[in-house]
């Protein structure tokens, strides 16, 4: 029953509602981009945006949108950095918040966070070996925290071959959005020493913050 549109459509539409891309400066940037610059940015920045989600690259996306491969690079390069991903993500989640169903799947304070392991088909920097899931490929982990709100507010991708509980509290810390009182993991992301650290920051926040279970 819902209509079919493009990738592109939706994040147009997605952008008039959150205006997320505001948020992807320029790294010379020295205050909010003006309508037009943002107009005359968009089309690049939502093809690098769909090349790097999609994982087809640059040069394949240049091709399919008639953008020049230089431009997608420069946009790349200058635009999309770990500081306005995140920006753009608080938007989006914080958008998320404010719709009415949102408040159906949970209060937003609790999160859960576990680990994918992708085998890697080239030199990465960062791939380790791991026999058991690799075979004598290498591979790397990514590491997601979801909200009981359903949206995916942190991602790192790690080294496979550490213990994911060196990352658990990184994702509930590095972040503005959410007020997580229980933070939920596997026993890979279990260690007494992250449960020592969890017990120092309820200390020192308001009561019923901060608690840490493993599930």
């Amino acid at each position: 029953m819902l209509p079919l549109v493009s990738l592109s459509e939706l994040l147009l539409e997605v952008d008039r509602w959150t205006s997320f891309s505001k948020d992807l400066l320029h790294l010379t940037a020295r205050g909010e981009p003006s309508p037009r610059h943002v107009a005359a940015t968009r089309p690049a920045l939502f093809a690098v945006l769909v090349a790097e989600a999609t994982n087809i690259g640059l040069a394949t996306m240049s091709r399919a949108s008639g953008i020049p491969h230089g431009q997608l690079v420069r946009v790349h390069d200058w635009c999309f950095r770990e500081e306005t991903l995140r920006e753009a993500i608080t938007t989006l989640v914080r958008y998320h918040q404010t719709l009415p169903l949102t408040a159906s799947f949970g209060p937003g304070t609790t999160s859960s966070s576990d680990g994918m392991r992708f085998g890697s088909s080239a030199s990465v920097l960062g791939a380790r070996h791991l026999p058991r899931y690799f075979g004598v490929r290498r591979g790397l982990s990514v590491y997601s925290h979801v909200s009981d709100q359903g949206p995916q507010f942190a991602l790192a991708v790690i080294n496979c071959q550490l213990r994911e509980a060196t990352f658990a509290l990184d994702g509930v810390l590095h972040q503005d959005v959410y007020r997580i009182e229980e933070h939920y993991t596997d026993t890979h992301g279990y260690t007494d020493l992250i449960f020592g650290l969890c017990e120092v920051l309820a200390c020192g926040s308001p009561p019923g913050s901060a608690i840490y279970r493993t599930r």
